[in-house]
């Protein structure tokens, strides 16, 4: 019973996010728009048809969102193979304050798609990336896999070299 409203919560979270992400989305040409949606919903098939029709993997939204964050909604690792092929940018953050400069590995970890992760640190994700959380604290991506008890995604993370933030020497908190 506990997991089936954990999996509710995290439906209704994803909706949320994508309806969210979707609002930013009126500056983009509509071949564009159609694969950050696609992205989200995970659908791999019509990622692949976009990106042939032309679609831009590293279009943007206004809200500083991109194919490859959007992609951590729906998790698909092959996703973001096709996206990173196709040039978008790895380590890029979101813009607006509301989506606390996140770059895509840390939307995936909050997503909890491991695939996903590791097929983004294969392709060269920054595990050390800073960015904050909703109260403003900076963190990286192994916080939230310690927050959400993600032992799979924080091992995978600790063996590229990833680190919660307090462990990061000074010189590896960079600045957002």
């Amino acid at each position: 019973p506990r997991q089936k409203e954990i999996q509710s919560q995290v439906m209704r979270a994803k909706n949320v996010v994508l309806l969210w992400t979707l609002s930013f989305v009126a500056s983009l040409r509509e071949l564009d728009w159609e694969l950050i949606y696609a992205c989200g919903e995970g659908n791999v098939g019509e990622v692949k048809r976009i990106l042939a029709a032309g679609g831009n993997a590293g279009a943007v939204t206004t809200g500083g969102e991109r194919a490859l964050h959007v992609s951590g909604i729906g998790g698909s690792a092959e996703i973001v193979r096709l996206l990173v092929a196709a040039g978008a940018p790895l380590d890029v953050r979101v813009t607006s304050t509301q989506g606390l400069y996140m770059t895509p590995l840390s939307w995936f970890v909050y997503g909890n798609h491991a695939d996903g992760v590791q097929a983004l640190i294969d392709a060269g994700a920054s595990v050390n990336a800073i960015f904050i959380d909703e109260s403003g604290t900076r963190i990286t991506c192994t916080d939230i896999a310690d927050r959400i008890k993600a032992n799979d995604i924080a091992s995978v993370l600790a063996t590229a070299g990833g680190k919660p933030y307090e462990d990061l020497a000074l010189h590896e908190r960079r600045a957002l």
